[in-house]
């Protein structure tokens, strides 16, 4: 029978007392960088995203915050950093990555176009 690993055993958490002024700056330092990190990340994958579904957006700061276009003339405000995003005009504030904004700008097919009575065919 096959034996599965979960993985590195998780490190138990050290008490903070238990830690000097020195240990405590790099934890957060550390904190800081992989939270950096995830941000860079999420927007550099949202970007993607939006671009494979073919969704029209702008870009400010850097990528920080994307002007989303949905194609019924809704403009959305998107920080992928952060997965906020606000329909202008409106106050709500939403939370979820691209693939809700891509659902939303997903445009149903029109209805096709009515058949003629079938008496004015003949």
């Amino acid at each position: 029978m096959p034996t599965f690993s979960l993985g590195p055993p998780i490190p138990q958490p050290v008490p903070l007392d238990e830690l000097s002024a020195r240990e405590i700056d790099e934890l957060r330092r550390e904190a800081k960088e992989h939270d950096q990190e995830r941000r860079a990340n999420a927007r550099r994958n949202a970007r993607q995203s939006l671009v494979n579904a073919g969704v029209k957006f702008d870009w400010n700061n850097g990528g920080a915050h994307l002007v989303v276009y949905v194609p019924d003339g809704q403009v959305v405000d998107f920080w992928p950093g952060t997965s906020l995003w606000i329909i202008r005009g409106e106050e709500i504030r939403h939370q979820g990555g691209a693939r809700e904004i891509i659902a939303m700008c997903k445009v149903r097919p029109a209805d096709p176009p009515a058949l003629p009575p079938r008496d004015s065919m003949l």
